[in-house]
C-alpha cells in the first residue's frame, strides 16, 4: 500500500521509478540598462522611480524592503564578505586568527581568512539573513582583496575557491548572486553570477576586467564617484565600458546621478 502511494506521488509530480523530480526556480538576474540606486546610509529614500535598489543587508529593515518589493521593485542587499566590520553584530565571531590587516581607510574593517570554515559559516548565516529579510539577490563585496596585503596569504586560487563558494550558498537560499569589486577573478567566475557591481573602474581603468559578464549579456552595474556636475565626463566614459553606471558620493547615502 505504501509502495503504490509512493508511485503514484512520483508519477503526479513527474518523477519514474519511485524517483521525486523537482527543479529550482531561477534565481534573480537584473536587466540589461536596468535603472536602479545604491543606497548604504541613512534612512532609504524609496521614492526614486527605478526598478532595482541594492541596500544595506543589516541596516536597511525588512519593512523597507517589503515596501519596496511591494511597489514592484526587485531589491539586492548589500553585504562584505571578505572583511570583518567591528560594527556589526557577528564581529566578534570571528575568529582572531582568521583576521588580517586593516583596509586602507578603514580602520574599523579587516580583512578575513575566506578560507577559515568559521568565516565561512558567518557568511552562510548571513545568506541565510538576506533570504529571510526578502531581498532578491545579495551584492557579495570584498570576495577578493584585488591584490592589497590583507595578511593572510590568500591566493587568487583561494579568492575563486570563495567566489564560488559563495554563489553556490546564494542560489541554494533562491538568491541571485552579484559580484562586488574582485576585478582580479571576475574572468574566472563571471559563470558562478548573475552580475557584477564595478565601483571606480572607469576612473581606475580596469572596467576590462568584466568582459566576460558582458559578453555573456549580464548587466554590469557600475558606480563612479563624483557629483551631479561630473556627468559629462564620467557618463560618456562608462556607456563606452558598457556599464549601467550611476554617479555616486563616497558615503553612499541617497544621492544619486544616473547615466542616460
Amino acid at each position: 500500500m505504501a509502495l503504490a502511494a509512493m508511485s503514484l506521488l512520483a508519477a503526479a509530480c513527474g518523477g519514474s521509478s519511485g524517483t521525486l523530480v523537482t527543479t529550482a526556480p531561477p534565481v534573480f538576474r537584473p536587466a540589461l540598462d536596468t535603472s536602479w540606486q545604491v543606497q548604504l546610509t541613512g534612512t532609504i529614500d524609496t521614492s526614486f522611480d527605478v526598478a532595482l535598489y541594492d541596500v544595506d543587508l543589516f541596516d536597511a529593515p525588512a519593512s523597507t524592503i517589503a515596501e519596496l518589493r511591494g511597489a514592484g521593485r526587485h531589491v539586492i542587499c548589500y553585504v562584505s564578505v571578505g572583511t570583518d566590520e567591528s560594527w556589526r553584530a557577528d564581529a566578534a565571531s570571528f575568529p582572531a586568527a582568521a583576521v588580517g590587516n586593516a583596509l586602507d581607510g578603514y580602520p574599523g574593517e579587516r580583512w578575513l581568512d575566506t578560507r577559515d570554515a568559521t568565516v565561512r559559516a558567518l557568511m552562510a548565516a548571513r545568506l541565510a539573513v538576506a533570504a529571510q529579510k526578502g531581498c532578491d539577490g545579495i551584492d557579495l563585496a570584498n570576495v577578493s582583496a584585488d591584490g592589497v596585503d590583507t595578511g593572510l596569504a590568500l591566493t587568487s586560487a583561494d579568492d575563486v575557491d570563495y567566489a564560488a563558494w559563495l554563489a553556490g550558498e546564494a542560489h541554494a537560499l533562491g538568491l541571485g548572486a552579484g559580484l562586488g569589486g574582485a576585478t582580479t577573478i571576475a574572468e574566472a567566475v563571471a559563470g558562478d553570477f548573475e552580475w557584477a557591481l564595478a565601483e571606480g573602474c572607469v576612473a581606475g581603468g580596469e572596467c576590462d576586467a568584466y568582459a566576460d559578464f558582458q559578453a555573456a549579456s549580464k548587466v554590469v552595474l557600475g558606480v563612479e564617484f563624483g557629483a551631479a556636475n561630473d556627468a559629462p565626463r564620467i557618463c560618456p566614459a562608462a556607456r563606452a565600458d558598457g556599464l549601467d553606471a550611476l554617479i555616486k558620493d563616497r558615503t553612499f547615502d541617497a544621492f544619486r546621478a544616473a547615466c542616460p
